[in-house]
């Protein structure tokens, strides 16, 4: 997924600073692996008689908010942790939730 956040941010000291905003995102490449450990339990087989469907229709948009936290090593480089919440549900009931870990890289 490409994601492209609007960032808003709260310096807490000279080195700690807080991320938030909106963010957009494009999904680029969707790829499903399904193997059949992943429908078993113990014995039983969980979809036996029902249908597996692999071609799904998805929407690539997405639109979610994300509250960030990020740390400075020197002037330009820190390290961030930010948390991101989606709006866009797929197939009525998924939600996406992500959390991230990073290297950040500031210029000015």
């Amino acid at each position: 997924m490409f994601q492209i956040p609007i960032a808003g941010q709260y310096h807490l000291t000279h080195k700690i600073i807080i991320d938030f905003g909106p963010q957009i995102g494009f999904i680029i490449n969707k790829k499903i692996d399904i193997t059949d450990e992943a429908f078993q339990e113990g014995e039983e087989v969980l979809y036996e008689g029902a249908e597996l469907i692999t071609d799904v229709e998805y929407d690539p948009f997405d639109f979610g908010l994300f509250i960030g936290l990020g740390y400075k090593l020197n002037d330009p480089i820190g390290l961030f942790t930010r948390y991101n919440l989606s709006f866009t549900e797929r197939d009525n009931q998924i939600k996406s939730s992500i959390f991230d870990f990073g290297l950040r890289f500031n210029w000015q």
